[in-house]
């Protein structure tokens, strides 16, 4: 062997009824896509920038047990968060496919401080992924990035 150990990418966003329904299918599948990946030799995953928690909770509960169903200890799972500032940020991330609910871009565009407000909505995203998948056997990481050039 090389020594080399890699990761791959997944994407909640694909892991909705809406997603799998565009595409023809009965189910999300992003559980299964990560699954092939880990077998393949994937030692973890990182998500796309996450701002909407449900899809997040959804990939996470499947891909555990999906991991339980085939003996399979599941890799690790970095979150990504990406906190934003302004509306051409705002756009940019929805221009990647980031998820973000209606009702988050008004709270995040309309406060007094746009990055701080976004950085405390992503605080409790965190909290809810966190307190909907402790018992989900999927170990989790974090990362926080910055996508913009903006700096405050």
């Amino acid at each position: 062997t090389s020594g080399v150990s890699f990761g791959c990418v997944c994407i909640p966003e694909r892991h909705t009824d809406e997603y799998a329904s565009q595409r023809g299918k009965a189910a999300p599948g992003e559980h299964l896509n990560m699954l092939r990946k880990q077998q393949a030799g994937a030692e973890w995953f990182v998500s796309q920038a996450v701002y909407d928690p449900a899809p997040t909770i959804r990939l996470l509960r499947d891909y555990g047990d999906a991991c339980r169903a085939a003996g399979l200890t599941p890799c690790k799972v970095v979150l990504t968060f990406a906190p934003c500032g302004r509306a051409k940020t705002m756009t940019f991330l929805k221009w990647l496919g980031i998820r973000v609910p209606e009702e988050a871009e008004r709270r995040i565009l309309d406060a007094e401080s746009p990055v701080d407000e976004s950085v405390a909505l992503l605080c409790e995203t965190l909290e809810k992924i966190l307190d909907e998948t402790q018992d989900c056997g999927v170990p989790l990481g974090v990362s926080v990035e910055s996508v913009s050039i903006f700096r405050k």
